[in-house]
């Protein structure tokens, strides 16, 4: 509707501007001494009306590929401010995570709960080399995808590329998660964190949520395990705090 509005509006603003044209014409004519006559007793003065219609005819030749030209110009740059909107309206319901449901997780599971745990709480063993190394925790504004990577059968690689993971830290002084009373007190510079057996990673998603997850197994197929696995139990601080020993 909105596109409409704007493409009536300039129509109408180039109609205004050959009337305008038109009536600059007119008088430039009237000074020239050229008078229509509309008397029914006076023979009309042909020329004059003949000049204006000549002049009119002119104008609007000249003025058509210009209109075309502009109108064109119009639409596209219209089309292409509608195509910013849409875009930044669904950048902007993404960081909300109004599109960010389960089947949104990850392009390569499509939605699929082999590769999902909407809970807040539980433990997860999942084969790493399969869909592109990512699982997704949580729902809605608390969804975290995780993604991991082959290291060794003693640690694995964690990152914060996935679109909703924010920021990603090692935790080296505590052995158990509930033991974490402030997770913005660990490192989250690097991309990437390699934990091993028995260690905590602290992540914050892009809503600015907490979980965090602690490596219970790892499996490399490469060093005699029949497949790549990794096990891991994760909470997710759901009322937002970085607290997570009131759980």
């Amino acid at each position: 509707m909105q596109f409409i509005k704007n493409i009536a509006s300039k129509l109408l603003g180039l109609v205004i501007l050959f009337f305008a044209i038109i009536g600059v014409i007119t008088l430039f004519l009237f000074m020239k001494g050229y008078r229509p006559i509309i008397d029914p007793l006076v023979r009309p003065n042909w020329t004059a009306i003949g000049a204006i219609g000549q002049w009119a005819a002119a104008i609007v030749a000249m003025l058509i590929p210009i209109v075309v030209v502009y109108l064109s110009k119009s639409i596209e740059e219209s089309v292409n401010n509608m195509s910013d909107k849409t875009t930044k309206t669904i950048e902007k319901a993404a960081l909300q995570n109004d599109i960010l449901t389960p089947e949104h997780c990850s392009s390569a599971a499509e939605g699929s709960v082999e590769y999902f745990s909407p809970t807040a709480k539980g433990k997860v063993i999942f084969d790493y080399s399969n869909n592109n190394g990512r699982y997704c925790i949580g729902l809605n504004e608390l969804m975290f995808e995780i993604k991991f990577s082959k290291a060794s059968n003693t640690n694995i690689y964690v990152y914060n590329d996935p679109f909703s993971i924010s920021t990603i830290a090692l935790v080296k002084d505590i052995p158990k998660i509930e033991l974490i009373t402030d997770a913005r007190k660990y490192d989250t510079s690097s991309r990437t964190r390699c934990p091993t057996i028995n260690q905590i990673v602290v992540l914050q998603n892009s809503n600015g949520f907490y979980a965090a997850i602690k490596i219970l197994a790892i499996q490399d197929d490469t060093r005699g395990a029949a497949n790549d696995e990794v096990t891991f139990e994760y909470i997710i601080q759901t009322n937002g705090s970085p607290d997570f020993s009131n759980i």
